[in-house]
């Protein structure tokens, strides 16, 4: 599979780029944050998107690739597999859900559809995103081993991916994960555990099976006990019941003589309904119905009648006494004030013209200054707001950097709480040591005191010696064989804890076993006996041995000095981080602090610019609805205009004054009133004949008004009774009064009846009523009426009847409540036994899954036996075949042992090395072998899959790092088909070397 070009439409910082790539090595060079990472992570989000979700940018690839101006992320790639070329585009949405993802034969443009459409990495590269992302595809630091991992991380890790072919998936943890889930099935004592519980539980439910049996039985007790009182409630109902029966035939009697009082007020009630009804047939005409109204309309036009008779004779009056002054006065006279009283009166008008003209000026003067003090708090308005929005921006600007601040301060804060525990653990570490360095010199203090002690006791059995040596021989031995096991221990302790050095010693332990084995009957038969000066040259050698051991003592003594002035300044230093610690938490509360101000105020501006909007808004409303707009020249127009009014105001007024003075008058009432004094003749002269003409003209309307008003009444007479005269209506009118008042009467009377019905008149007819009582039985016609006492005593003992038996009906219900609460938390036997079925079929159900867990564990540790003979040794070798060509042969091998100790082999001598004494830079070359190693053998040799590195030699040296890219060329182009690798590298040195290789391509991103 070969990678053709990659196409980045909008993703990260890339905007319509393209690269082009080939078969064979290729190194793209650019210098930090051109893009190389971002290129990387645009390739595996093509193949497999990205399931990021969290909110941190640095673990979500969306978030941290996403265009800023919010711009959709995507773009192509164009590769061929299987000797087809095709055409990869992808549409990035919120999820791989989201994502829009479209394959096309590039050829034929043909759409192809995918199995597995969200990651088409799965099925043309053969591999899921995890395996992709620890294969061929190396990421920026994923080949490095840092200086702060731990080394039993490091160990697992590598172990992983030697023994099984992947870092993640670890034999050990999935046994540790079956032993922990049959712990929690059955414990290792035997006590405790799911299964244990759940037999425990078995065992329970069957003691409560036997407790329920007994609680049925005494249920069935308690349960004839309440029959029996039921059945006495019974017996009370039934006496109810006969109470009952004699109350009923009592209402029986009661309801008969209620109908025939029912019936009689019936009978009345239509009787003075049929008399009503009679008169007001006769009351009622076509027109309506005569009634108070009808009279009152009658009455009221006779009284018009009466009107027009005495008006008539006051106009006849009137009319004689106005002719009478007519012939009196005299003939009229001129006024020659006339005109000085109609230039007063315009005067007067136009004064009021003008008033009603300034006002409106002033009106308008007036709203005109308010519209300019509106425009005005307008304008100061607008600048508060773009005061307050600059504000707001400033602070907003303030706030994102004090987040930034903020999240620096919390990972400074983070650093420093790892570098405290980091400090706080070596620090016991070398404790550790002091306390195991203290431990091994008292064992060796206390070995030399007894080594001392043997030699003087044997310095005292030589001298005593025999030529034999039989007895001296047998006394010897075990001291010797003694003192040679203790050599052998201590050797043990001190090399494997102080220093390998300390080994030797079992040099000396063999000597000393060998001398005392010398000392045996059998021995000293086959060798024959010692002499003094071989014993004297034991004793030589065991004080140089004694010497040696004191001399390493003092050494231990300046290590033990040293390491106790290393803890001190381990101590110092821890102190100091916590101090600086304490500095970092009160730097972080002050960040805190300043960013919720920061916050608080944002807010606060924030609020501020949305009242001061609103008000600027309602103010631009405001403006809106004025119907005088002007300017400041459009005031003083209207100043100018007033002034004029007003100068026009005070020549009205003076020429008013001298008008006045003209007549000899206080104000134009008074001149009106000389000048209408001085035409009083003619005026008076004239008004007589309009008068005069007047009245007459009013008689006559009265007298046709009159005779109008008659044959009105008459006619509205004329449905009671016809009458031809005037006089004739006043004895019709009396006894129309009289009909009404007494059909009033019998209203009132039928009201009353009405009132006093009951139900029965109410809800019956009268032969309903009269048929309901031939129905009631003659002796409940003749019956007298009970006596009230007797109905209150059979009433008195229904209800003490009904109170008995409510009383036990609460008893029952008590009693019933009772048993439900006795036994309503307790199971009853058939839900005891149904949960006992249930657990016995979880105790099953437990005991099969503790049994497949064991067959599971034993079939995993044969499983990974069986993998560790075959893919093991296949990685093993592919892996140190790389590492041989990285190290230049210095490095041969990587071994796995059994117990999962992991080495390797040195080329020159021939030894295993662990992994801890490796440098940092040798680690990683040893892990990019193995990550090389893999992608070998999960590859196909006629089909190989692009490799994709990105500055995996950041912690080479120069030497290492030529010696790498060598490798790579050789990796790359020394087989029957080339890979096609990819080199990204921030590196000037890389490129350098790469552009004097032959079947290189090296690429600038600048």
């Amino acid at each position: 599979m070969i990678i053709k070009q990659m196409h980045l439409d909008r993703f990260g910082r890339f905007q319509d780029y393209s690269l082009t790539l080939g078969q064979g090595l290729q190194v793209i060079h650019g210098a930090n944050e051109e893009g190389k990472s971002t290129l990387m992570a645009f390739l595996q989000m093509m193949f497999y998107g990205s399931s990021g979700r969290g909110r941190d940018v640095a673990g979500n690839l969306r978030k941290k690739y996403r265009p800023w101006d919010g711009s959709p992320m995507k773009g192509h790639l164009i590769f061929e597999a299987d000797g087809t070329t095709y055409r990869l585009e992808r549409v990035f949405g919120q999820s791989n859900v989201t994502d829009q993802v479209s394959l096309f034969n590039e050829t034929t443009g043909e759409r192809i559809r995918v199995k597995a459409r969200k990651e088409p990495g799965v099925e043309y590269l053969g591999l899921g995103e995890d395996a992709f992302a620890r294969s061929v595809f190396i990421s920026q630091g994923a080949s490095l081993i840092r200086d702060g991992a731990k080394q039993e991380e490091l160990t697992q890790r590598l172990l992983n991916l030697v023994t099984t072919g992947s870092e993640e998936v670890s034999y050990q943890s999935a046994l540790d994960s079956m032993n922990q889930a049959r712990e929690r099935l059955v414990s290792k004592n035997q006590k405790n555990g799911l299964l244990v519980l759940a037999r425990q539980e078995v065992e329970h439910l069957e003691e409560r099976r036997r407790a329920a049996q007994a609680e049925e039985l005494e249920k069935l007790a308690a349960q004839e006990e309440l029959e029996r009182e039921q059945n006495c409630r019974r017996e009370l109902i039934e006496r109810k019941a006969v109470l009952d029966r004699e109350q009923k035939k009592n209402e029986g009697i009661l309801r008969t003589h209620q109908l025939a009082t029912a019936i009689d007020r019936e009978t009345r009630h239509l009787e003075l309904t049929r008399q009503m009804n009679a008169l007001e047939a006769r009351l009622t005409y076509s027109g309506g119905r005569m009634d108070r109204s009808y009279l009152s309309a009658a009455d009221e036009m006779l009284r018009r009648i009466h009107q027009n008779e005495a008006k008539t004779q006051s106009l006849e009056e009137n009319l004689s006494a106005r002719e009478t002054e007519l012939e009196a006065l005299d003939s009229d006279r001129t006024s020659p004030l006339e005109e000085p009283l109609e230039e007063l009166k315009a005067n007067e008008v136009r004064q009021s013209e003008l008033e009603e003209q300034l006002q409106v000026t002033r009106r308008q003067l007036q709203e005109l200054r308010l519209y300019r003090t509106a425009i005005q708090k307008a304008e100061m308005l607008s600048g508060q707001c773009e005061e307050t929005s600059a504000e707001v921006r400033e602070a907003e600007v303030e706030l994102t950097q004090l987040e930034e601040q903020y999240k620096v301060v919390r990972v400074e804060l983070e650093e420093a709480k790892q570098a405290k525990e980091q400090q706080r653990q070596t620090q016991w570490q070398k404790e550790q040591e002091i306390r195991q360095l203290e431990e091994a010199m008292a064992r060796s203090r206390l070995q030399v005191g007894q080594w001392q002690a043997d030699l003087s006791h044997n310095a005292g059995q030589i001298s005593k010696e025999t030529p034999s040596g039989s007895y001296s021989n047998r006394s010897r031995a075990l001291p010797a064989l003694t003192l040679s096991g203790l050599a052998v221990l201590l050797a043990l302790i001190l090399g494997s804890q102080v220093h390998p050095g300390f080994y030797g010693v079992l040099i000396l332990a063999l000597l000393f076993a060998a001398w005392g084995y010398r000392g045996l009957p059998g021995a000293a038969d086959s060798r024959g006996e010692a002499g003094p000066d071989e014993a004297n040259q034991l004793r030589a050698m065991l004080l140089n041995q004694i010497d040696q051991l004191e001399k390493e003592q003092a050494g231990s003594l300046v290590q033990h000095t040293a390491l106790t002035r290393e803890v001190g300044e381990l101590t110092q230093g821890y102190n100091r981080s916590i101090q600086r610690l304490a500095e970092m938490e009160a730097r972080y509360g002050a960040t805190e602090t300043q960013l919720d101000e920061v916050r608080r105020r944002v807010l606060g501006l924030t609020s501020r610019l949305s009242a001061l909007t609103r008000e600027h808004e309602e103010l631009q409303r405001e403006l809106e609805q004025f119907t005088v707009k002007g300017t400041k020249l459009d005031e003083l127009n209207l100043l100018e205009e007033l002034d004029q009014m007003q100068q026009t105001g005070q020549c009205l007024e003076k020429r008013h004054a001298e008008l006045l003075d003209l007549l000899e008058a206080r104000d134009l009432t008074d001149a009106i009133q000389k000048v209408l004094t001085s035409q009083m003749s003619l005026q008076r002269v004239q008004q007589l004949g309009r008068e005069i003409s007047k009245l007459r003209q009013e008689l006559e309307q009265l007298a046709a008004q009159r005779t109008e008003h008659i044959n009105d009444l008459l006619t509205h007479l004329q449905p009671y009774r016809t009458v031809k005269t005037l006089e004739e209506t006043t004895g019709l009118m009396q006894d129309l009064t009289e009909d009404l008042e007494r059909c009033q009467q019998l209203s009132i009377q039928r009201e009353a009846v009405e009132q006093n019905r009951q139900e029965l008149e109410k809800n019956h007819t009268l032969e309903e009523l009269k048929l309901l009582w031939s129905e009631s039985s003659a002796d409940e016609r003749d019956a007298a009426l009970p006596d009230p006492d007797d109905l209150r005593d059979l009433e008195h003992q229904a209800e003490m009847l009904t109170g008995q038996i409510h009383a036990l009906d609460r008893t029952l219900a008590a009693r019933e409540a009772e048993l439900r609460e006795k036994y309503r938390s307790r199971e009853n036997l058939s839900q005891v036994e149904e949960r006992l079925d249930q657990a016995r079929m979880s105790v099953k159900g437990k005991q099969e899954q503790y049994e497949i867990l064991t067959l599971a564990q034993t079939k995993l540790t044969e499983a990974f036996e069986e993998l560790q003979q075959s893919f093991g040794p296949l990685l093993n070798d592919r892996t140190g075949a790389i590492l041989r060509r990285l190290t230049r042969d210095k490095y041969q091998n990587v071994r796995v042992s059994r117990s999962f100790d992991i080495m390797v082999e040195d080329g020159n001598q021939r030894q295993l090395f662990e992994w801890g004494y490796l440098s940092g830079g040798t680690v990683d070359q040893a892990y990019l072998a193995l990550r090389l190693a893999i992608t070998d053998l999960i590859s196909s040799p006629a089909q190989p899959l692009p490799l994709f590195l990105d500055d995996i030699f950041t912690q080479y040296d120069d030497a290492r790092a030529r010696e790498g890219l060598n490798f790579l060329k050789e990796h790359t182009c020394a087989r029957p088909v080339p890979l096609q690798t990819v080199l990204f590298t921030c590196h000037g040195r890389i490129r350098d070397w790469a552009s004097l290789m032959p079947e290189v391509t090296v690429l600038d991103l600048t």
